[in-house]
């Protein structure tokens, strides 16, 4: 997830795996197109003003198999969007999860096929 107002680059990864090297691959892209712009001469692209948080493996591995991690990227996404504690995330409610989905998409099957 990347707040460009924030500066802050934060990786959500229900494996538990440290990701730094992608989230400095990411700031990288973002200082090669902040250079390709157009920009004043005095304006810059400061690498050290960002913050980079590897959100899961701060607090525990949420997913124990290899199978899972489209259910945790969008329940990710879903508690994002309604500032929800990604923490309470856990391997054990993955099936919950996978329900709520589907009644999400079939809602909105609903409302497209009234539309």
């Amino acid at each position: 997830v990347i707040d460009i107002k924030a500066k802050i680059i934060r990786c959500l990864d229900s494996l538990g795996i440290r990701r730094g090297m992608i989230m400095n691959s990411i700031l990288l892209y973002l200082s090669d197109v902040f250079h390709m712009e157009e920009r004043e001469q005095n304006d810059t692209f400061d690498r050290n003003s960002w913050t980079l948080i590897n959100f899961i493996t701060e607090k525990k591995k949420l997913q124990f198999n290899s199978t899972d991690c489209g259910i945790f990227l969008m329940k990710f996404v879903l508690l994002l969007r309604e500032s929800g504690d990604i923490f309470s995330l856990s391997q054990q409610n993955v099936n919950s999860y996978r329900r709520e989905l589907v009644k999400l998409f079939e809602a909105r099957s609903r409302i497209e096929e009234i539309a």
